[in-house]
């Protein structure tokens, strides 16, 4: 399924969006051997901007019906913060996200969902990565977004690409999806400026 031919042209058609995003220097902060815990809550205050828009305003437009029980990341994020704040780091102003996209047109929206789904597979990445550098800074309990679905993961993402094929599959679908997917890759881009901004050491 991940060769399927409308798969490669979205992921090709978006990796600059893609890589773009990935290096700016609130997701890069992800990726050095130290993280910073203020930099690593700031990222997750800038996320939680994300989630909520998206499982508030993109998700309930999809009519995706799953087969698993709804998880809410937004939620996870929360979780997150407040293992932070126990642990005497300030938190930063969570700032609200929007996608400034038609979302009245389904084919944007699931653009959308796909960067934001997709981005669930990276964190279980990224996971790998920061456990080590949060327990050695004592923050080892705040990992509960990065983890994703757990198990699950993998089968849930295969169960929301079979659904997103299906509606590619409908004509006039295909270059609408890509748009909305890059759109979102660049609003996210925005936000973490916005987030960076607000919050100068």
């Amino acid at each position: 399924m991940t060769n399927h031919p409308f798969l490669q042209k979205l992921r090709a058609a978006t990796s600059a969006a893609h890589e773009t995003l990935e290096n700016h220097p609130l997701s890069r902060e992800l990726t050095r051997n130290r993280l910073s815990p203020h930099a690593y809550a700031l990222y997750l205050s800038a996320m939680y901007g994300v989630m909520d828009n998206y499982e508030m305003e993109i998700l309930p437009r999809l009519q995706y019906k799953s087969q698993y029980s709804p998880v809410s990341r937004k939620t996870a994020i929360s979780s997150d913060l407040h293992q932070l704040n126990t642990a005497g780091i300030d938190l930063p102003p969570v700032l609200p996200f929007h996608l400034q996209a038609d979302l009245t047109d389904l084919a944007i929206t699931w653009g959308a969902a796909y960067v934001i789904e997709g981005s669930t597979l990276g964190g279980r990445v990224i996971i790998r990565q920061i456990e080590p550098l949060l327990r050695e800074s004592g923050i080892g309990d705040a990992m509960t977004f990065f983890t994703g679905y757990g198990a699950e993961t993998g089968p849930r993402w295969k169960a929301f690409l079979d659904a997103l094929l299906a509606f590619a599959d409908q004509p006039g679908n295909q270059e609408r999806i890509i748009a909305g997917a890059n759109s979102t890759f660049a609003a996210i881009f925005e936000h973490f400026d916005l987030n960076t901004a607000r919050h100068v050491h």
